[in-house]
């Protein structure tokens, strides 16, 4: 062998060293990013039960005053007993709905002047304040830390290696923030809401029982050879019923007393980050029916915010805000989109 081909050797196996070298390094790097997202996840749980531990103590101390109607109530309620037995992404996914409705809670604090003196309700609102500055703080550096870690995945020559130990993208999280000015609300226009999924199919026996009580004698609603020579696949709902099917549950066995239920489709405009406010209440509702609901359909609701208009009332200071709602199905088709209209302000003093 000549010395020519003798140093081809020693090269070609010097570069395999150091490309195998370079392999063990980038995969325990890349393990190294995969385990800080998972520290940054787990860390986010610690603080949501931290949370959740003083949850029922605030929901208690709110109920002597607004009552046990309040629907904000009943969401964080059902939202924490879920919590309870959930992964860590679904606890981070349905954390993020509580802080939320915790916003919204402490906008309807506002209307009760006795709640808001009471001094066992202050403190434990101070504390649930300082977790939820800790929880901002962590889900940054958890978002910072998945960044870091989509980055090495999918950017050359780690990406090879990433492929190679079945590394996958991890999906960073969304931060509820806190709105101070209906300017900070027009800028989440077209951001999605939180999911409500409608608690039951639709079966024949509600679609009879929703006919009875609004006496509609069609016979496309009880006549199925009639409902298929018209083009059906079997009988229909009757469109109004999208509304109902689209409901959560506002009961739960076994679950403390029993209310645990959402937000009734209205009460989707609940959901948008507003400044806080006093007052509020719907002022036009469409809906657009797009295709039939059948008996065995369930439905979800996926809103988003479309229009913020302010405008000063005489009951007072606020804006008017549109959401859009669809209304969609088991095989990801959308039944119904319906548009509501809120206004939500402030009372103001005459002369000003």
């Amino acid at each position: 062998m000549t010395s020519t081909g003798m140093i081809l050797i020693i090269s070609a196996a010097v570069v395999a060293i150091l490309l195998i070298i370079w392999g063990f390094v980038t995969n325990n790097n890349l393990i190294a990013k995969r385990n800080r997202v998972k520290q940054c996840r787990s860390g986010i749980c610690v603080v949501l039960k931290q949370r959740n531990d003083l949850i029922p103590n605030l929901v208690a101390s709110v109920k002597a005053y607004m009552g046990h109607e309040n629907e904000i109530l009943t969401r964080i309620t059902d939202l924490r007993t879920r919590t309870t037995s959930a992964s860590e992404r679904e606890q981070i996914r349905e954390g993020g709905e509580i802080s939320t409705l915790l916003g919204r809670l402490n906008v309807a604090v506002e209307n009760y002047p006795e709640l808001k003196a009471n001094t066992q309700f202050l403190h434990l609102q101070g504390q649930i304040e300082e977790v939820e500055n800790e929880l901002q703080a962590i889900r940054r550096t958890y978002n910072a830390a998945v960044t870091d870690y989509n980055n090495a995945i999918e950017m050359f020559p780690s990406s090879i290696i990433a492929s190679w130990g079945h590394h996958t993208q991890e999906e960073l999280i969304e931060i509820p923030e806190s709105v101070e000015t209906w300017e900070e609300t027009e800028k989440t226009i077209g951001e999605t809401l939180p999911v409500i999924y409608g608690a039951d199919a639709a079966t024949l026996g509600w679609i009879r029982q929703w006919n009875e009580v609004i006496e509609a004698d069609c016979p496309l609603y009880y006549d199925e050879e009639l409902a298929q020579r018209l083009g059906y696949k079997t009988i229909p709902a009757p469109a109004g019923m999208a509304m109902a099917v689209g409901t959560a549950s506002w009961w739960e066995p076994g679950v403390e007393e029993g209310r645990v239920g959402p937000l009734y489709p209205l009460a989707m405009p609940m959901l948008v980050p507003t400044p806080r406010h006093s007052l509020g209440f719907a002022t036009d509702t469409e809906v657009e029916f797009l295709r039939p609901l059948y008996p065995g359909d369930t439905l979800r609701q996926v809103g988003r915010l479309v229009s913020v208009t302010r405008k000063r009332l005489k009951v007072g200071d606020g804006a008017f805000f549109t959401v859009e709602i669809e209304f969609i199905n088991q095989n990801d088709e959308t039944v119904a989109i319906q548009r509501v209209t809120t206004w939500s302000g402030n009372p103001v003093e005459e002369g000003e």
